[in-house]
C-alpha cells in the first residue's frame, strides 16, 4: 500500500482516471509512464487499479433485502 500524503493529490486524480478509462488511450499511456517513473507513483497506480477491482463487482451485487 501506498504511504500517501496531500501532495499526491494530483497523482491520485489521474492514477483513477487512468484505471477508470477515463483518458483516451495517448493520454492514459502518458499518464501510466508518468506515475511509473517514481516508486510513489506507481504505488498510487497500483492502489487505484485494486481499488477498483475490488469496487467494480458492487455494481453487480443487486438491491439488498432487508429484514
Amino acid at each position: 500500500m501506498c504511504d500517501c500524503t496531500a501532495d499526491d493529490d494530483l497523482r491520485w486524480l489521474q492514477a483513477t482516471r487512468v484505471v477508470a478509462g477515463g483518458l483516451d488511450a495517448d493520454e492514459a499511456a502518458r499518464v501510466r509512464e508518468w506515475l511509473s517513473s517514481t516508486p510513489e507513483g506507481a504505488a498510487i497506480l497500483a492502489d487505484a487499479a485494486y481499488a477498483w477491482s475490488a469496487a467494480n463487482g458492487l455494481g453487480a451485487m443487486g438491491p439488498v433485502e432487508w429484514n
